[in-house]
């Protein structure tokens, strides 16, 4: 049993399955799994701060993986420009790693 519903377009299958509403439910779920990604980043973020103000050299490291879920995030949203500052960020937290001296 296959039908069309005009005004969404929405297919059903033989077992019922509304599909445009799996795929605005893939698509909540993919915003949300960035959303706690963003969220992680910034967490992760805001402790390198932390871990910097205290002369930690683990900064570096927690700038590395923020700076990487950001860039990752940005690629996949297509917003290029933050997408470039955070590959920036990235290489400039590898330079500040490799140069820190204690």
């Amino acid at each position: 049993m296959t039908w069309i519903a005009w005004g969404r377009a929405s297919v059903k299958t033989a077992r019922g399955l509304d599909t445009i509403a799996l795929m605005e439910w893939a698509a909540i779920r993919r915003r949300a799994v960035v959303e706690t990604l963003g969220l992680l980043a910034t967490v992760i973020a805001v402790a390198g701060v932390v871990a910097n103000n205290r002369k930690w050299r683990v900064c570096f490291w927690l700038w590395i993986v923020s700076n990487g879920l950001t860039a990752a995030i940005h690629a996949h949203a297509g917003i290029w420009s933050l997408c470039g500052r955070d590959v920036i960020f990235l290489t400039l937290a590898v330079e500040g790693l490799r140069l820190w001296k204690k």
